[in-house]
């Protein structure tokens, strides 16, 4: 059996709840539109999806631990993230790369299903569906 650590659980009910219907009805929509189109719309999403992954470090969480203070930027996935302890000043901090990939999926695939909704053929020479 495969042990998924603990540390995953949020990411990986994030991917089904979230990433994974939302390319769902990506595809669904773009299923009748030419390779232009759809590459159009994807390229797009991608573009969106990194912006907004770099965007999220306006949402900060801060905690105190007793010995320090851990900052957290990043939603939903931490993508900076600062230690400062009480008794000696020791800062630790740095970029997770990991947490801005995780974040331009999780943003790249919403953003997919939008730009699939907004950009979909409507009027009179409009497909109709399957």
């Amino acid at each position: 059996m495969v042990e998924i650590p603990a540390h995953w659980h949020q990411a990986i009910a994030r991917l089904i709840a979230v990433v994974v219907p939302a390319l769902i009805v990506t595809m669904l929509l773009l299923r009748g539109r030419d390779a232009h189109e759809r590459r159009r719309v994807l390229a797009s999403a991608a573009v969106i999806g990194a912006l907004c992954a770099a965007l999220s470090v306006v949402v900060y969480t801060r905690r105190g631990a007793g010995t320090g203070i851990q900052t957290a930027w990043g939603w939903p996935r931490v993508v900076y993230s600062l230690w400062q302890a009480f008794e000696d000043g020791e800062r630790s901090h740095g970029l997770r790369w990991r947490g801005l990939l995780e974040n331009a999926v999780f943003y790249g695939a919403l953003a997919a299903a939008f730009v699939a909704v907004i950009t979909r053929p409507r009027g009179v020479g409009a497909p109709r569906g399957p």
